[in-house]
């Protein structure tokens, strides 16, 4: 990775992300083979690319590119369902999104994640802009 700060600039289109997401969480997790989900237009049932950690286990990652909106609350509790009724076989859900940083949905997915690892479910995490341009820097 570079080592020192920077800005990322957001990549053009939702295939591009995905692929920069692959690369990019397949280093932090140390999984030099990461998988996209089928391609844009199938149905992928709440998880674009896995890794493995092998502290974790798989992780799905849903990447999220806004251009003039952003991430809600509603599009986190959309992708967690998908991720359920698709019984995706992943020890954690992190949404990856170009949207900046959000200190109340933060909060909100922090006790979501905590609900539902108390009840033997995946974990739910969101890595916004600026956390992914952190991964790419460190």
């Amino acid at each position: 990775m570079l080592g020192f700060p920077s800005e990322l600039p957001i990549p053009k289109n939702e295939g591009d992300f995905e692929k920069m997401c692959a690369e990019i969480y397949g280093v932090v997790f140390g999984d030099p083979l990461p998988n996209m989900n089928g391609r844009k237009g199938q149905e992928q049932t709440g998880v674009d690319v896995y890794v493995t950690h092998k502290g974790v286990g798989k992780i799905g990652v849903q990447c999220k590119k806004y251009y003039k909106t952003k991430l809600k609350w509603a599009h986190v509790e959309e992708e967690v369902r998908k991720a359920d009724d698709g019984k995706q076989p992943i020890a954690r859900l992190l949404i990856a999104t170009t949207t900046p940083s959000d200190a109340a949905l933060q909060e909100k997915v922090q006790k979501l994640s905590g609900e539902r690892v108390a009840k033997d479910m995946f974990d739910v995490s969101v890595d916004f802009w600026e956390d992914i341009e952190t991964r790419v820097s460190s």
